[in-house]
């Protein structure tokens, strides 16, 4: 589970009933400069956004062509079933975190990827 990082301590219940009372209240009464400062923020970055869009696609397209390869499920030498797109998160799993621990205390033991689709 992905958890988002948050600038704020957590806030009690009743506090934060409040504060979003008051944004969406903030929002609907200021709405017109809240626009156009967003028009404005996007005229003056308008190279930075037609980048990202640019950026944006030509990764969706290597996604499209290389999905096969991406989505290719391994088994780690932990037991995790994972693929090019999960290693990065399962290699911070407890699961795996654990095992590498375990391999430092008998450092004869080699990690070993085995490929899912040949058997």
């Amino acid at each position: 589970m992905a958890t988002a990082i948050c600038h704020m301590p957590p806030m009690p219940i009743e506090y934060k009933k409040k504060f979003n009372e008051y944004m969406k209240n903030y929002r609907e009464t200021h709405k017109d400069n809240i626009e156009a400062s967003r028009k404005k923020w996007r005229d003056s970055h308008k190279n930075d956004v037609d980048y990202i869009k640019k950026k944006n696609a030509l990764s969706n397209k290597y996604y499209h062509e290389h999905k096969n390869i991406l989505l290719n499920p391994t088994r780690c030498a932990c037991g995790g079933v994972v693929s090019k797109l999960t290693n990065s998160q399962h290699s911070k799993s407890k699961k795996h975190i654990k095992y590498i621990e375990s391999l430092k205390q008998q450092p004869t033991l080699q990690l070993v990827v085995e490929d899912l689709t040949s058997s």
